[in-house]
């Protein structure tokens, strides 16, 4: 069984493909190499996540027996693994964090040898991806039941689908909408009569101080009247 480890950029010197360091073959050696391993083509446009995939790959396959205390050690292209015999999942998130981390990480290293056991990921696909096997290719008998398998959707449906056909109230129907209208109207209807009993007292002291916001506006409109017809004429 392959297992992953750390492999940064600088590693690639420690890491032989064909009796030479993995950083001294060219493009097309090392795209023949991950051809013949089974490296999907879509996944050397990289060179560089190219020749880091391949140096994690040839450190799984020889990393249970080789070790040297120096660094990650040296593999030969014959303990190179076959890309399909990774899991998907494992595959797919190696080829992400070396395209987002530039290397593979020691969580990344960490996450890929989890999903890449047995015991994790056949079970998933057997009986736990509902979303992408027929229900009727699921064992039932070998899952444990759950709350959802008992939930009738029609009763959790139901009562959306009441309250959707309900008419909506017009706004001026609501209780607060009306409580805030009412209280509106009423501070209006005090300051009106406010303002009645200040101009009868007024209009009791003397009545001609009533007629001087009249004659002032009227004098106001009369002079702009004039000041508009000076512009037309002079126009």
């Amino acid at each position: 069984m392959v297992h992953f480890v750390e492999v940064l950029a600088s590693h690639l010197d420690q890491y032989l493909l064909d009796g030479s360091p993995l950083s001294k073959h060219d493009l097309g050696s090392i795209e023949s190499r991950a051809n013949a391993s089974g490296i999907p083509k879509e996944t050397q446009h990289d060179e560089h996540v190219l020749r880091i995939l391949l140096a994690a790959l040839l450190a799984a396959g020889g990393s249970e027996r080789l070790d040297t205390p120096s660094g990650p050690g040296q593999a030969v292209s014959s303990a190179l693994p076959r890309w399909k015999d990774l899991h998907e999942q494992a595959r797919a998130f190696l080829v992400a964090g070396i395209k987002r981390e530039g290397c593979v990480s020691a969580k990344t290293a960490d996450a890929v040898n989890l999903l890449n056991r047995p015991h994790v990921m056949e079970p998933f696909q057997k009986f736990g991806n509902r979303w992408t096997i027929a229900d009727a290719e699921i064992d039932h008998g070998m899952r444990r039941p759950t709350r959802a398998d008992e939930t009738n959707v029609e009763e959790l449906v139901r009562p959306v689908a009441q309250n959707q056909d309900k008419t909506t109230r017009p706004w001026y129907c609501s209780k607060p909408v009306l409580a805030v209208l009412s209280i509106a109207v009423i501070f209006v209807l005090v300051h009106i009569a406010l303002l009645l009993r200040v101009l009868s007292k007024v209009h009791k002291a003397d009545p001609n101080v009533l007629l001087l916001p009249v004659v002032g506006l009227s004098a106001s409109a009369c002079i702009a009247l004039l000041a508009v017809g000076i512009n037309k004429l002079s126009g």
